[in-house]
C-alpha cells in the first residue's frame, strides 16, 4: 500500500474508532502510577494508541520512501554513467567515468577494457541517446559535419577532430577564419583550411595571411602549382617564392618538382632568375637550376657549371651535353622523377 493511502484509510479508521468511542458514552478513566495519577476521556485512553501507532507506521513508511527514491535516483545517476562511458568509447575518448554503486563499477570497469565500435547499418539500442550519437557518428565517418554538443563528448574525443575537419572542408568561411588566424588552430586545421580555400580558388585570401603559415612540402607545392596555373599573371614572385622556400630545406628531387611546376608557365627571364637564386643559397637545387638551362636553351650556363664540378658529379647532364653536341636525339623527362 502506498503512504497516501495508508494515510487516508488510517485518519478515516481513527476517526471511525473515536465516533464509535464516543458513542459509547464512557466515563473518564483515572491511572495512578507511583504516586502519580492522570484522568482522561475514555476516547482519550483508547485512541491515543491507535494514533501513536500510526504516526510511527508512517515514518517508517516515508523513511524507506525517501531511502527507495535515493536508491533509485542513484541507479539513474549510475545508468547515466554508463551510457556516457559508452558515449565515450564509441566517440574514441579515453575518459573514464565512475559509478557510487559497487555492482555498476565493476560493469564500468568492465565495458574501460573493451574497444566499442558502432554497427553502421543498426542504430536500434534501448537508449536513444546512444542511437542518436551512432547516427552522427556514421554521418561524420561519411565526411559529413554533425553538431555533437548535446552528447557532452569529452574534449579527447577523436570524433571531434574529424568533425572539425569535415566542417572546414565544407565550410568556406570557417576555412577562411582559420587561415586569418592561423594562431588560434592546430596545424592540422590549417592544412585542411589551406587546401580547401586553394581548391576554391581563394589564393588571394592565403597570400593576406601567408605571414603567418608554416608550410609543409604539400602545402608548398599546392600553392606553387596553383600560381602557375593563374590565367592572368602569377601571384607570387620570384621573392616570394624564395621566402616560401627559404627554411624548408628541400630536396634535389623536390627542387626539380618545383622546375617542373613552373616551366612554360612563368617568363623565362624569370624562370632563370628563380633559379639562379635557388642555386647560389642551396647546393641541393643546382639539378633543377641546370635542368632549367637545359630547357631555356642557355647551355653556355650549363657547360660552365659543369665545368666547375668533379668528375662525378651531374653525370646525367654531363652525357646530354655529350649528345646535344653530337647531334643526337636527348630528353630529360626521367630527371624529374
Amino acid at each position: 500500500m502506498g503512504v497516501k493511502k495508508y494515510l487516508i484509510f488510517g485518519l478515516l479508521y481513527i476517526a471511525v474508532l473515536m465516533a464509535v468511542v464516543v458513542s459509547l458514552g464512557l466515563e473518564s478513566y483515572k491511572l495512578v502510577m507511583f504516586g502519580y495519577f492522570q484522568e482522561f476521556p475514555m476516547v482519550v485512553w483508547i485512541v491515543s494508541p491507535v494514533v501513536l501507532l500510526f504516526l510511527a507506521t508512517v515514518a517508517h513508511l516515508i523513511f524507506y520512501w525517501i531511502k527507495s527514491v535515493i536508491n533509485t535516483n542513484a541507479i539513474k545517476n549510475d545508468e547515466a554513467k554508463l551510457i556516457q562511458l559508452i558515449k565515450h568509447k564509441l566517440s574514441g575518448s579515453t575518459q573514464e567515468v565512475k559509478p557510487t554503486n559497487m555492482h555498476m563499477s565493476n560493469i564500468a570497469g568492465v565495458l574501460s577494457k573493451l574497444h566499442i565500435t558502432n554497427d553502421k547499418d543498426n542504430a536500434d539500442t534501448p537508449s536513444q541517446t546512444i542511437n542518436s550519437l551512432i547516427v552522427a557518428l556514421n554521418n561524420i565517418q561519411n565526411s559529413k559535419h554533425e553538431n555533437l554538443k548535446e552528447f557532452n563528448l569529452n574534449t579527447d574525443a577523436i570524433v571531434l577532430e574529424q568533425n572539425d575537419q569535415n566542417k572546414i572542408t565544407q565550410d568556406e568561411n570557417y576555412a577562411t577564419t582559420i587561415i586569418k588566424k592561423p594562431v588560434n588552430y592546430s596545424d592540422t586545421q590549417i592544412k585542411i583550411a589551406f587546401m580547401k580555400l586553394l581548391n576554391d580558388n581563394k589564393i588571394g585570401q592565403i597570400k593576406l595571411s601567408l605571414k603567418d603559415i608554416k608550410l609543409d612540402t604539400d602545402m608548398l607545392f599546392a600553392l606553387l602549382e596553383t600560381n602557375s596555373n593563374e590565367s592572368k599573371e602569377l601571384i607570387f614572385d620570384n621573392d616570394q617564392v624564395i621566402q616560401m622556400v627559404a627554411d624548408m630545406k628541400l630536396s634535389s628531387k623536390e627542387y626539380k618538382k618545383i622546375a617542373k611546376i613552373y616551366l612554360n608557365k612563368m617568363a623565362p627571364e624569370q624562370l632563370s632568375s628563380l633559379f639562379e637564386k635557388f642555386f647560389t643559397i642551396d647546393e641541393n637545387s643546382i639539378e633543377a637550376y641546370l635542368l632549367v638551362l637545359f630547357e631555356l636553351g642557355m647551355i653556355d650556363d650549363v657547360r660552365e657549371i659543369l665545368a666547375n664540378s668533379k668528375k662525378e658529379e651531374y653525370l646525367k647532364f654531363k652525357a646530354l651535353i655529350q649528345l646535344k653536341e653530337a647531334g643526337k636525339y636527348y630528353t630529360y623527362n626521367n630527371l624529374f622523377s
